[in-house]
């Protein structure tokens, strides 16, 4: 996987930052953590699925189904979840629920915020 010019892709270290993060925040009484990229489509898709998965204990595949029923558009960055999966002991578990959740509803044009 080549990056685009300017685009640098994401690494183990950003990812398990990530997760301290949304970590301590929950810990010190946080409900809710805002996530944002610059199209809304990979990763911060990518970062919601993550973060449901690794600091709310969700399941990985209801934590799939809730991502693409609030964002059918979303195209979560694989990269950001194969690194998540290494790091919690997933062993390719997050990855896989990702692709048997994926859906080809919504279009890039439908972008959205939403929340799960």
């Amino acid at each position: 996987m080549e990056p685009e010019e300017g685009i640098r892709l994401p690494t183990p270290d950003q990812i398990s930052s990530m997760v301290e993060f949304a970590e301590y925040r929950r810990k010190s009484g946080a409900q809710r953590l805002l996530i944002h990229c610059m199209a809304g489509v990979s990763r911060s898709p990518a970062a919601a699925y993550i973060l449901a998965v690794i600091v709310r204990k969700e399941e990985p595949v209801r934590a799939a189904a809730q991502l693409f029923q609030a964002a059918p558009f979303a195209r979560p960055n694989m990269l950001m979840v194969k690194h998540a999966d290494e790091l919690d002991g997933w062993k390719g578990m997050m990855a896989n629920a990702i692709r048997t959740a994926r859906t080809d509803r919504g279009k890039a044009e439908q972008f959205v915020p939403f929340v799960i």
